[in-house]
């Protein structure tokens, strides 16, 4: 009878341990959802404050604004100006490139993704030419400037 008992013990305490296993293993799950939230959502912040200190760039310095202002109304620009304004542009496509292998990571949210991609999408085929594109397209990833090809395609 006492090796019934013994059997009868090391099965309940087997489904314990499986138990308490699935348990453990739930919240490692958990942990590891939490984990890529908070870094999507880091992912996200960095992108807002990337784009702010560029809008802060143009608020603080009257001189980047006068350069930006004559290249969207089509004025000549002196070489200086050109330079400046070109990297202006080029910090833009940097922040897009960012974003796009940090979402194709599953570092950043898809609405989140979505929502850049559509600024990016409009805005940089819309004030970077195709040939200023086609310039400093083999400085980025090739998954990333066939995105850009398409975005300067739809546009």
């Amino acid at each position: 009878m006492a090796k019934v008992n013994i059997k009868s013990l090391a099965v309940a305490a087997e489904i314990v341990a499986s138990i308490a296993v699935v348990i453990s293993l739930l919240l490692v799950v958990s942990s590891i959802d939490q984990n890529t939230k908070s870094l999507q959502s880091i992912n996200d912040n960095f992108l807002y404050e990337l784009q702010s200190q560029r809008l802060r760039d143009v608020t603080n310095d009257g001189e980047l604004a006068s350069i930006l202002d004559k290249a969207f109304a089509g004025k000549d620009l002196t070489n200086s100006e050109k330079r400046r304004y070109r990297y202006w542009q080029q910090q833009n496509v940097n922040s897009w490139e960012l974003a796009f292998n940090r979402y194709k990571d599953e570092l950043l949210p898809e609405a989140q993704w979505n929502a850049w991609d559509r600024y990016w999408s409009a805005d940089i085929p819309a004030s970077v030419t195709e040939e200023q594109w086609s310039a400093i397209r083999y400085q980025y990833g090739d998954d990333f400037a066939a995105h850009v090809d398409a975005a300067y395609a739809r546009h």
